[in-house]
């Protein structure tokens, strides 16, 4: 009979110890109460396979710790990355749009400016009835 509540007592810290070695980020506190509560109540009750159950349950333990600590900061410098990236994306698309109505100020500008050329060069062009010697005379008063 003790033997069986010695044997227990091990399958309750081995199953513990098992769970905890998958923890994640998430499930980590909840594990690790489950963890203590086992090294509290059954630990004690595991007769000749205490001692190497403790120094494996603390070296998964401590392992597990590290891990999980890693995974966070990981976690936090992706999370900082995504950040820093829709950051960047919105100063990007509002330098984009600034260009946009720039351009699109410029296109104005260009087209009025195109329509005051085609108006002023229109007499130069195309069927006139001036002679050549009236069109000299008229840009030399002009350039007067």
């Amino acid at each position: 009979e003790r033997k069986a509540a010695e044997d227990k007592a091990t399958q309750s810290v081995l199953r513990v110890v098992q769970a905890l070695a998958s923890a994640t980020p998430e499930t980590f506190e909840k594990l690790k109460s489950d963890f203590e509560t086992a090294l509290k109540n059954d630990l004690p009750n595991t007769g000749s396979q205490q001692e190497m159950l403790q120094k494996e349950a603390t070296r998964v333990y401590d392992y597990v710790e590290q891990y999980i600590q890693q995974l966070k900061i990981q976690q936090e410098a992706m999370e900082k990355a995504r950040i820093e990236l829709e950051r960047r994306q919105k100063e990007q698309e509002q330098i984009a749009h600034e260009l946009m109505e720039e351009l699109s100020r410029l296109m104005a500008v260009a087209e009025e400016t195109s329509d005051e050329v085609h108006y002023t060069a229109a007499p130069l062009g195309g069927e006139n009835t001036l002679e050549d010697a009236e069109v000299l005379r008229l840009v030399r008063r002009v350039a007067q």
